[in-house]
C-alpha cells in the first residue's frame, strides 16, 4: 500500500519551506474547497476524475497491441498522442493511460478488496485549524 502522506515537494509548492517542516510525514485533513488541494482532491472523486481522464483529445484510432503487466491489451490513441490501453483478454478493463513522458497511470487490482485504516490522531494535521 502506498502512503497517502503528501511528498515534501508538494508541501513546498503549496506552503513553502515552513509547510515542509510542519507537515512532512503527516496525514493532512482538508476539504476539496481548499484552493491548494482542490485539484488533488478530485482524484478521490470518481465522478469528477474519470470523465476528465477518459475524454480523448481528438479522434480515437486503434493502436498497436502490447502486454501490460502480463495482460494482452490494445492501445486506443487520441489526436494528442495519448494512449489508453484496454485488456483484450478477460474483462475489457482499462490497464494504462499513457499521456507521454511522466504522464502514465497504471490500473491494477480490479476486484481486490481495499482495506482503509484511520491514521493515529498524532499523525494528522487538520489544515483548517492552521488558517485560524
Amino acid at each position: 500500500m502506498r502512503s497517502t502522506r503528501p511528498p515534501a515537494a508538494f508541501l513546498k509548492s503549496v506552503g513553502g519551506k515552513g509547510a515542509v517542516q510542519l507537515l512532512n510525514g503527516k496525514y493532512l485533513r482538508t476539504t476539496s474547497k481548499d484552493e491548494g488541494f482542490a485539484k488533488p482532491a478530485s482524484f478521490t472523486d470518481p465522478a469528477k476524475f474519470f470523465p476528465e481522464l477518459l475524454t480523448p483529445d481528438g479522434t480515437v484510432s486503434k493502436g498497436k497491441q502490447e502486454v501490460i503487466a502480463g495482460t494482452p491489451a490494445i492501445a486506443l490513441e487520441d489526436g494528442s498522442g495519448g494512449r489508453l490501453y484496454v485488456a483484450t483478454r478477460g474483462k475489457p478493463y482499462v490497464l494504462r493511460i499513457d499521456g507521454g513522458p511522466g504522464n502514465r497511470l497504471d490500473f491494477d487490482g480490479y476486484g481486490v478488496a481495499v482495506h482503509i485504516t484511520t491514521p493515529p490522531a498524532a499523525q494528522v494535521v487538520d489544515l483548517s485549524e492552521l488558517k485560524n
